[in-house]
């Protein structure tokens, strides 16, 4: 990283949350929602940190001289 660049907030870097665990058995219809809903949740998120990096990329790109 060029010196005059400040490094990314470690919150916008942070990996993405891994896919929820199934187990190797049937699941009931409660238990694939939630794990459904949890998986969407951290797409979200993921998308959303990503978004802000970008944005702080774009801010550390027009910000220089």
């Amino acid at each position: 990283m060029p010196a005059d660049l400040a490094p990314p907030p470690p919150a916008l870097v942070a990996p993405c949350a891994a896919p929820v665990a199934l187990p190797d058995r049937d699941a009931t219809q409660a238990e694939v929602e939630r794990w459904w809903g949890a998986d969407r949740a951290a797409l979200g998120d993921c998308a959303a940190r990503h978004a802000l990096l970008a944005d702080w990329a774009a801010g550390q790109i027009a910000a220089r001289p």
